[in-house]
């Protein structure tokens, strides 16, 4: 039987710290806005990514993660809040607390993944949306 390796307490730090600081930043109302776009800074690259476009990689990871582990997920509040950042739609202190319940219920099943199969699946999700920019492949209908 093969051995799984649980995610230490900073492995899983990592794993949530842009999607939480994403939430915590939208909750505040604290959002700088680029091409009248809600953008925000990654402290790994010093890079601004659109928070629309960060979420909705976000979401595709964790939509093939679920998958490979058979979990159930509802994926749409995360969507419906990505939908109004793409669109300068108005969205609520509510939307951004049902986004982070579904990031929440993600971080408490995390703890119990193999950090080796999940980072396979973003690395895997990464190249998928690679492709996507490049035009090679299609996006996933929302």
């Amino acid at each position: 039987m093969r051995r799984v390796h649980r995610p230490t307490l900073i492995q899983q730090h990592r794993a949530f710290a842009l999607i939480d600081q994403i939430h915590d930043r939208l909750a505040r109302g604290e959002v700088e806005i680029v091409e009248d776009r809600p953008v925000f800074q990654d402290p790994t690259d010093g890079k601004w990514y659109y928070i629309d476009d960060a979420l909705e990689g976000w979401v595709q990871a964790w939509q093939r993660i679920v998958a490979w582990y058979r979990l159930p997920c509802d994926f749409d509040p995360i969507l419906r809040l990505r939908q109004r950042l793409a669109t300068d739609g108005p969205f609520t202190a509510e939307d951004v607390a049902a986004s982070q319940g579904v990031v929440d219920f993600l971080r408490r099943a995390y703890r119990g993944m193999d950090v080796y199969q999940t980072r396979q699946l973003v690395q895997t999700t990464e190249l998928a949306i690679k492709f996507q920019d490049a035009g090679l492949a299609e996006r996933p209908a929302a």
